[in-house]
């Protein structure tokens, strides 16, 4: 890796991987946004419990929301 690279052109290959379902591969990137803490850990607790991530989790949600 070229340390004078931004890190964002080293994301290329993380976000064309198949999805953990094996679907065809899927373009994904990188959303940051705030949860209070508790939602937070209610999230992480049920990505746990289901053992799967917590991007899984919201991708799921949103997915069958819209």
């Amino acid at each position: 890796m070229d340390l004078q690279q931004p890190a964002s052109r080293n994301r290329g290959i993380v976000s064309t991987m198949n999805d953990v379902t094996g679907r065809k591969k899927v373009r994904k990137v990188n959303a940051c946004f705030m949860l209070p803490v508790e939602d937070h850990r209610r999230l992480k607790r049920a990505a746990i419990d289901h053992g799967v991530t917590m991007s899984d989790l919201v991708a799921a949600w949103i997915e069958t929301t819209f």
